[in-house]
């Protein structure tokens, strides 16, 4: 892959990672009702779910997701759950103490960010059209590694660098005063996606 075809996947790559969605909200929740740590792992969670999407598409996988209407809708539905799930928990959350021993916690971070990844089918299709202009059957293996790494390392970039943006510890200082309020606007925001995305899927 030459250095322009890179740069050029990159940029793509940052694209859809700076598009606004659940993603993002579940990882600013992380940091601002958790601790910056939280949302570094779930950045990095994230990060490590697109990067098996995108191995999953340069394995041809994806194909079989988006070709099978039913399970596509599935895994639509089931990241619907999810967000569901995330906003309960969001508003019984409570106020949130940034010195507290729970908030330092990152391992659930990571697990959450990778889920809502993993149950998000719709980066099969984006990878689909993104990796369709740089797949090159006779390339090699290498060739899609370097995709493949590429797209996880800038996904998961994009939103430490949100989270470390939302965890400046001055502004979660301030925030932790309201973290109770927050967390609840959280809730109705994940609440608001998860209906959005049934909508969709079932019309």
């Amino acid at each position: 892959m030459s250095l322009d075809q890179w740069l050029a996947l990159a940029a793509i790559c940052l694209l859809g990672a700076a598009s606004p969605g659940p993603s993002l909200a579940v990882v600013l929740q992380a940091t601002l009702g958790g601790s910056r740590r939280a949302g570094l792992a779930t950045a990095l969670g994230h990060g490590l779910g697109v990067m098996l999407y995108a191995l999953i598409t340069v394995c041809g996988l994806g194909l079989v997701i988006t070709g099978i209407p039913a399970l596509y809708t599935g895994i639509r539905l089931a990241g619907a759950i999810y967000l569901l799930w995330l906003s309960f928990n969001a508003w019984n959350a409570g106020r949130t103490d940034i010195d507290s021993p729970d908030a330092a916690s990152g391992r659930s971070g990571f697990v959450r960010g990778a889920t809502v990844a993993l149950l998000n089918p719709k980066l099969a299709i984006f990878m689909l059209a993104l990796f369709s202009q740089f797949v090159d059957p006779g390339a090699g293996g290498l060739r899609g590694a370097i995709m493949v790494i590429t797209a996880g390392v800038i996904d998961a970039l994009w939103y430490a660098c949100m989270a470390l943006a939302a965890g400046a510890l001055a502004v979660r200082r301030n925030l932790s005063l309201h973290s109770m309020a927050l967390n609840r606007s959280f809730a109705v925001l994940l609440a608001a996606l998860s209906v959005w995305v049934i909508v969709t899927t079932l019309r």
